[in-house]
C-alpha cells in the first residue's frame, strides 16, 4: 500500500490547503442545512487517471445541494482483492466526511 500525503515529494498534487476563511464560510453555510447528519464516502478508482477521477467524485459531492464536504483523507493506492492477482490495475481510495441532509 503506498500513502500519499501533503508532506515530502510523494505528496497527492490534489490536496490543497484550504484557506481559513473558505473553513469558516463553510462552517457558516452549515446552519442553512435542516437538521445535518455526518457521513463518510468511501472513494476508489483503478481505470484511467486515477487521481482525476477521484477529484472529480469530490467536485461533484462539492456541487450537490444539500450537501457539504467537510474533510478528505490523503489517497492510498492498493492492489485489488477477491481476484486473480496482476488481473486488474491497483486502486487509489480516498474517503471523503461530509455533512448533509
Amino acid at each position: 500500500m503506498t500513502v500519499f500525503s501533503t508532506d515530502g515529494p510523494q505528496s497527492d498534487p490534489t490536496v490543497q490547503p484550504v484557506p481559513a476563511s473558505v473553513v469558516a464560510q463553510v462552517d457558516a453555510a452549515d446552519v442553512t442545512l435542516s437538521n445535518p447528519k455526518q457521513a463518510v464516502v468511501s472513494l476508489g478508482s483503478n481505470l484511467g487517471n486515477r487521481l482525476e477521477t477521484i477529484q472529480g467524485a469530490i467536485d461533484a459531492l462539492e456541487d450537490t445541494p444539500g450537501l457539504r464536504v467537510k474533510a478528505v483523507s490523503p489517497v492510498y493506492e492498493t492492489e485489488p482483492w477477491g481476484v486473480e492477482p496482476g488481473s486488474q490495475p491497483s486502486y487509489f481510495n480516498a474517503v471523503v466526511v461530509i455533512k448533509t441532509t
